[in-house]
């Protein structure tokens, strides 16, 4: 078949070369099947900017097909109709998109930084998650530093307070009263990973009755950007260390977020929603699907406990 299209990073690749070949025609004709994003070379793995890229184009794609066919009325040729109202606001939707990167980042479209209250609650939320995901490991080490303190000088947390205020004589045998207090201690070395993230969360002042486990984060979308966002933040985690990881799904609260998810709800996992922008009439019912999904998954409740929920819109 001739009906061949690609897309890809550069006008020059090998593939597009193999297009123009077959759709060559005479000089002045200008025959082209190939459409780039001008990325550039990317070789990173997951794939990120290349995918906004795509995004964008196909975006206006689409676009310029919904005018051509309202235009020239080839809508029984194509086989779909399209209103004046749903090209203007797919129009509204793409240029908004750009203002609303620009609130979530902080920088403009040239790069020029420009702090917003979107960005600054952003990262103040990242700030607290990511004490979530790092408090097995910063317990470790508060465990580490007391046992080695504790065993080094000799003198653990309840016999080292009994023995300075006096409660017992130093003498070369070991009393019951020695034994009780060195069996309370005995009893703080082994829960101390519990009692080092409790005291961790107290000062923090983050929740208590989360669960004292790895963190779940459950990615919430339209299928190709959660799985997208899936794909570059496992990529991320992988690369860290085990103690300072979490498990990654994503789902379509559209969809099957509910089925699929709230099974798993448990105390402190994470959930992160994508919401449309229901100003816009074709998003509005998208938006309450997406709305009642993440109150169904946040009504599951354990100890007065449940998931930490964020959902990122631009509907005030």
């Amino acid at each position: 078949t001739r009906d061949i299209f690609v897309v890809a990073s550069e006008w020059d690749i090998q593939i597009g070369k193999q297009l123009r070949q077959l759709h060559s025609g005479q000089a002045w004709e200008i025959k082209s099947s190939v459409f780039t994003t001008f990325v550039g070379m990317r070789p990173a793995e997951p794939c990120t900017v290349s995918v906004v890229a795509t995004h964008a184009l196909l975006t206006e794609i689409l676009i310029y097909l919904m005018q051509k066919v309202q235009i020239k009325g080839l809508e029984e040729v194509s086989g779909g109709s399209y209103l004046p109202d749903d090209i203007h606001q797919l129009e509204h939707l793409a240029k908004s998109n750009v203002h609303a990167m620009e609130d979530i980042t902080g920088y403009s479209r040239d790069g020029t930084k420009m702090p917003t209250d979107m960005e600054k609650t952003l990262r103040e939320k990242g700030d607290h998650w990511g004490q979530h995901v790092l408090e097995g490991a910063v317990s470790w080490i508060l465990v580490f530093i007391y046992i080695l303190v504790t065993v080094i000088s000799g003198y653990p947390l309840c016999f080292g307070i009994a023995k300075t205020a006096g409660l017992f004589p130093v003498t070369a045998e070991l009393t019951l009263a020695t034994h009780l207090i060195l069996m309370v201690d005995g009893f703080i070395y082994v829960f101390s990973p519990q009692w080092c993230c409790l005291l961790l969360r107290l000062v923090q002042g983050r929740p208590l009755l989360h669960r004292m486990t790895g963190r779940a984060l459950v990615i919430g979308d339209i299928p190709w950007v959660a799985q997208s966002l899936e794909a570059y933040v496992s990529k991320l985690f992988a690369c860290a260390y085990s103690a300072a990881s979490i498990s990654v799904w994503s789902a379509n609260p559209g969809d099957h977020l509910v089925h699929r998810m709230t099974h798993r709800v448990v105390r402190g996992g994470l959930v992160a929603c994508g919401r449309p922008d229901g100003r816009l009439m074709a998003l509005t019912s998208a938006e309450n699907s997406v709305c009642l999904s993440v109150n169904q998954a946040s009504s599951i409740m354990s100890i007065n406990q449940t998931c930490e929920t964020m959902t990122i819109g631009h509907n005030p």
